[in-house]
């Protein structure tokens, strides 16, 4: 999926997400539609991360080439 499409699925969606709070919606509706654009915002961050050169791998992080130890929290 592309970048441009991303962009518009997250917009769209948080649009309905604004919609279904100010319309006064049950819980679980936004829940829902919460959960939608989590989703698609984490399309676009990894998507992004991918591109800059960030990778995740086997609690290491992959950064510009040099693997770097995670922080265990």
């Amino acid at each position: 999926m592309d970048d441009f499409k991303l962009t518009l699925l997250i917009m769209r969606n948080k649009s309905r997400l604004e919609s279904l709070i100010t319309k006064g919606a049950s819980y679980e509706k936004i829940l829902k539609q919460s959960q939608k654009l989590d989703k698609y915002i984490s399309m676009k961050m990894k998507k992004q991360m991918k591109n800059d050169g960030y990778l995740e791998k086997e609690g290491r992080e992959l950064v510009k080439g040099k693997f770097a130890e995670l922080e265990n929290d």
